[in-house]
């Protein structure tokens, strides 16, 4: 019993990747025959307990993480939801479908901010430090198009909840990031105490929008879910082991002097050996003795002959399209048809076209920071003359078209800890997939060349209180029917 109950105050963990385990690891215990009922009774009374509407919902992340046999009954639960809200509500009907009761959070704001309240120095000053500035950027554009004082209405929402819950006022996170190391750009996916006092009183303030300035339910369920812990289908996304195929030859890169080309093309030869699929796009860290800051990215695009890179940036980045989910926060669907144009990045001469895009979903799921921030690099729309679409299965994300599995993508995590460079990701790596025959038929079709593009990164110092500095280097190369055949 006492190691349930440490896997339920692991989702107030600091850490994200910590509470998303958690949830994982707590929701199988519902299914196990001699301790499920237990691990019932406990969690519905550890929900009872919360004091927030954010902790509400990151305990409702279990049950999005759960098999649907194993689920408490709705008006059960209910009973045991201290701090209703509208996220909440939504995610009830995540989980457990459109008949789900809601409505009773309506009332669970602090009344209209009085003219003369002004915001304290603490609110104004970690309003974007604490959570990420989103929030606040979407409470001005709410009040940019009202005229209501949503911004006010959220400090005064804060003043209340952290007086009714004595939260601590959370400074500079020193147990997990080095003051050496942030100064450096060096950046954590953490969520402290008062971020949690920041995100209840986000969703306080929209239910006094919805309340009293009678706000439309459906824009603020909207902007509720930018506080949503979990996407229900990328719930499923887990890592796998690092592909043996890599080897050290990302290591090799490093060097001054190192064949990046030849390097790469090793890289590719040994990775369609393995099930005939081509990588499209590949991210990588190198190894701790390299550096602990240090990624290898690889990316499969269509080139013109005369194509020559902009000197200076990241050749192998990829473009970012935001993805409205068809069904709630399920992460599976056909994608918006996205314009070539659009997706081309801007080179010195000639035309890159990468098969792949980095998908942002809406809903996304914060704890899932870390991935968003590495990219789901899947492949495009307009590399395909007919419809795909997206599905979560088997731990990764695949990608259809007429019922066939033409692509994949997986992640796996290389000694990660929550740490990433400016710049730069956590060490955890992806590689995205497709199948050979969708390559040249692409190529064929732009009248465009197979090529690849590669960014070798390391941030480095000579000493421990040394700043981080960045050596950058990136070349390209034409197929040439080498790899894609």
């Amino acid at each position: 019993m006492d190691s349930a109950r440490f896997l339920l105050e692991r989702l107030n963990w600091p850490v994200r990747l910590a509470r998303l385990q958690a949830a994982r690891e707590y929701a199988n215990l519902f299914a196990d025959p001699s301790f499920g009922a237990v691990a019932l009774q406990m969690y519905l009374t550890w929900l009872s307990e919360r004091q927030t509407e954010n902790e509400v919902c990151s305990g409702l992340a279990v049950l999005l993480a759960a098999s649907t046999n194993y689920l408490p009954g709705v008006d059960v639960l209910s009973k045991n939801l201290p701090c209703p809200s509208i996220l909440a509500d939504y995610m009830l009907k995540e989980i457990y479908g459109p008949a789900a009761p809601s409505g009773s959070w309506a009332s669970r704001h602090s009344g209209r901010a009085p003219p003369s309240f002004e915001p304290g120095e603490y609110f104004l000053r970690h309003q974007r430090d604490q959570i990420p500035p989103s929030l606040a950027a979407e409470l001005l554009r709410l009040e940019r198009l009202s005229g209501l004082p949503f911004l006010k209405q959220w400090a005064f929402e804060w003043e209340h909840t952290k007086t009714s819950t004595d939260a601590p006022l959370s400074g500079f996170p020193y147990h997990f990031l080095e003051a050496a190391l942030e100064q450096s750009g060096v950046s954590a996916q953490l969520d402290q105490r008062q971020g949690d006092i920041y995100r209840s009183a986000y969703l306080r303030t929209l239910h006094c929008a919805v309340d009293i300035w009678r706000m439309p339910l459906e824009e603020a369920c909207e902007a509720a879910t930018k506080c949503l812990p979990l996407n229900r289908g990328l719930v499923d996304i887990g890592p796998v082991d690092r592909p043996h195929w890599l080897g050290e030859l990302p290591d090799e890169c490093a060097p001054d002097n190192a064949p990046l080309k030849s390097i790469m093309k090793e890289i590719l030869k040994a990775a369609t050996k393995s099930d005939g699929l081509v990588p499209v796009h590949l991210r990588t860290p190198l190894s701790l003795k390299i550096s602990e800051f240090s990624s290898l990215t690889l990316s499969c695009a269509l080139l013109s002959e005369d194509f020559v890179p902009v000197p200076d940036t990241d050749i192998a980045d990829l473009r970012t399209t935001a993805w409205d989910l068809p069904t709630g926060s399920l992460f599976a669907g056909q994608p918006r048809q996205l314009g070539v144009d659009d997706y081309a990045p801007p080179t010195s001469r000639g035309t890159r076209l990468p098969f792949c895009v980095d998908i942002f979903p809406f809903p996304f799921g914060y704890w899932m920071g870390d991935l968003f921030h590495l990219g789901l690099s899947l492949p495009a729309s307009y590399a395909f003359n007919e419809v795909i679409s997206y599905h979560c299965r088997g731990g990764g994300i695949l990608t259809e078209m007429n019922g066939q599995t033409i692509g994949r993508w997986t992640t796996w995590n290389d000694h990660w800890t929550y740490l990433y460079p400016k710049g730069g990701n956590t060490r955890c790596g992806s590689v995205s997939e497709m199948r050979p025959v969708d390559i040249i038929t692409a190529a064929d079709r732009f009248g465009l060349k197979v090529g690849w593009t590669a960014d070798v990164k390391i941030w480095c110092r000579e000493k421990s209180y040394d700043e981080l500095k960045l050596i950058q280097k990136s070349t390209f190369l034409f197929d040439d029917g080498e790899i894609v055949r």
